[in-house]
């Protein structure tokens, strides 16, 4: 199944342009692997697929027994390899690429000149991508070749092999003494800092807990004075009230009273007064009573009217001391 669809990959490939870019990356079991994402043109739509290659060198570059020299001859070998299949290419031969061979029907005539020079371009491509990517191995391994041919080794070789790992080692306690160094200060002050937030954090919260307890406490006392003013206002004003109606009431009573009083008074010493004159001018003259009579009438519409007026006025007046006497007392109390 996996053969049959690189077979229909490589038939799509052959009909036109396609790019190519190897990448790396690693597998559930941490083993390292090539991958080449192809992108081509199928039909209207462009598509893009996946390839896994160079197991054999994945596999001799990782490994639990693999060594840097190791890795080195098995990149050295792959990037023979590929000069090798350019050479192979440029001369027509496909004996080293069977899928091609196979689809050009074993004539390498039949390939296209402009396929090969693709072929060619993308694995000069892979060749400057191999160097430039493990170039620390090649840089590495050059200052240590006396491991690959002990008989090339010098004296001098030794003594600067001893003197770059004493540097290395002394380094190595440069680098360690500083970052204790530096990790003691780091830890310094990152107590520091959180000694300090810590204690800015306890401070605002008492101080948080004192003002709400403050405010708590005055807003209690606020509250028991305003009651209190609310209380002795209202006891006031209702007190002032009832005393105002108690004074009204008293003081119509009284007034009723007295002139019911003056009226009984007034119309008894009358009722004497005529019962006497009637009595000694009873043999007077007819026209004498008649006159007394419509006097009598008289006086008493204009004593009850003079009596209306008076009380009318002295109502007036107790009503004008009652108003004077409560604005006065609502100034001081505003004042």
């Amino acid at each position: 199944m996996a053969s049959n669809c690189e077979l229909q990959l490589l038939e799509k490939l052959g009909k036109g342009p396609f790019a190519i870019q190897l990448d790396e990356t690693t597998t559930v079991a941490d083993e390292a692997v090539l991958i080449v994402y192809v992108q081509y043109i199928d039909g209207e739509d462009l598509k893009q697929d996946i390839l896994i290659l160079y197991n054999e060198t994945n596999k001799r570059l990782q490994g639990v027994e693999s060594n840097i020299i190791q890795c080195k001859e098995a990149l050295d070998a792959f990037v023979r390899k590929l000069e090798y299949r350019v050479g192979k290419m440029e001369r027509g031969e496909l004996q080293q690429f069977p899928l091609l061979l196979k689809q050009s029907r074993n004539n390498p005539e039949t390939v296209p000149v402009s396929v090969r020079r693709e072929f060619i371009r993308h694995m000069n491509a892979l060749q400057k991508e191999m160097k430039s990517r493990f170039a620390d191995i090649d840089e590495y391994v050059s200052k240590e070749l006396w491991v690959l041919d002990p008989f090339i080794a010098k004296v001098e070789d030794a003594d600067r092999q001893t003197d770059r790992q004493t540097d290395r080692q002394t380094d190595r306690q440069t680098d360690r003494q500083t970052d204790r160094l530096t990790d003691r200060q780091t830890d310094r002050q990152t107590d520091r800092q959180t000694d300090r937030q810590t204690d800015r954090q306890t401070d605002r919260q008492t101080d948080r807990q004192t003002d709400r307890q403050a405010d708590r406490q005055t807003d209690r006392q606020t509250d028991r004075q305003t009651d209190r003013q609310t209380d002795r206002q209202t006891d006031r004003q209702t007190d002032r009230q009832t005393d105002r109606q108690t004074d009204r009431q008293t003081d119509r009573l009284t007034d009723r009273q007295t002139d019911r009083q003056t009226d009984r008074l007034t119309d008894r010493q009358t009722d004497r007064q005529t019962d006497r004159q009637t009595d000694r001018q009873a043999d007077r003259l007819t026209d004498r009573q008649t006159d007394r009579q419509t006097d009598r009438q008289t006086d008493r519409q204009t004593d009850r009217q003079t009596d209306r007026q008076a009380d009318r006025q002295t109502d007036r007046q107790t009503d004008r001391q009652a108003d004077r006497q409560t604005d006065r007392q609502t100034d001081r109390q505003t004042g």
